[in-house]
């Protein structure tokens, strides 16, 4: 789903301000990583560890999307920055200072293998579907933006690209466009760990994707 980040702001707020649960209680349950629901069943927020959302990564949320009626996968840090400024914004600065600090739950490390992205519309598919990025199209640069925020995506806080040789063969321009989206992110986040592979050692050339 392409969303803006603004628009999952606005999501997210939504869902906080609801009077049910009461303040109190949304600081618990993200303390313990618990999900809530209304009696309707069509606003809240659900975790992995729930059963209902078999689609989530680690370190993502599921959030009621007010469109369809649908779940939004969203990253917890994004949650927990959105659930601090809420309590902020209501003079709740004692609350905000109670939730877990947000980089504690970044995920902590993806593997992943781009041997097998022949074209650019596979490898922007694989960049969205592991990196869980949402954003308006745009290609190669709705990717770069995506990364940088984490509204729009969820980056881990160690993540390994292999098979970039495969890439430089068969779409060398558009290689270099993801060394420039790399460095960038690399330049904005120094304190991730982030290790880059011509070969595919650990996928054997399999584009398989391993979480860990």
């Amino acid at each position: 789903m392409d969303i803006s980040a603004d628009e999952i702001d606005d999501l997210l707020f939504w869902t906080l301000q609801q009077s049910w649960p009461v303040e109190q209680h949304l600081v618990a349950f993200a303390s313990q990583q618990i999900g809530y629901v209304n009696n309707e069943g069509n606003c809240g927020l659900r975790y992995p560890e729930s059963g209902i959302h078999s689609g989530l990564l680690p370190g993502q949320v599921a959030v009621h999307h007010w469109r369809h009626g649908e779940y939004l996968a969203i990253s917890e840090v994004a949650y927990l920055n959105a659930m601090a400024q809420f309590l902020r914004d209501r003079g709740e600065n004692g609350l905000a200072d109670s939730l877990p600090p947000p980089e504690s739950r970044r995920r902590e490390c993806l593997l992943l293998d781009l041997s097998g992205a022949s074209t650019v519309s596979i490898l922007v598919s694989c960049l969205k579907k592991q990196l869980g990025l949402l954003y308006n199209g745009g290609g190669m640069a709705g990717i770069k933006q995506a990364m940088m925020d984490d509204r729009l995506s969820n980056m881990p806080r160690c993540l390994v690209i292999e098979g970039l040789g495969f890439i430089e063969g068969f779409l060398p321009a558009t290689c270099k466009e993801l060394m420039d989206i790399i460095a960038s992110y690399r330049s904005a986040f120094p304190d991730r760990n982030l290790t880059l592979r011509e070969d595919s050692p650990s996928g054997e050339g399999r584009s398989v994707v391993q979480l860990f």
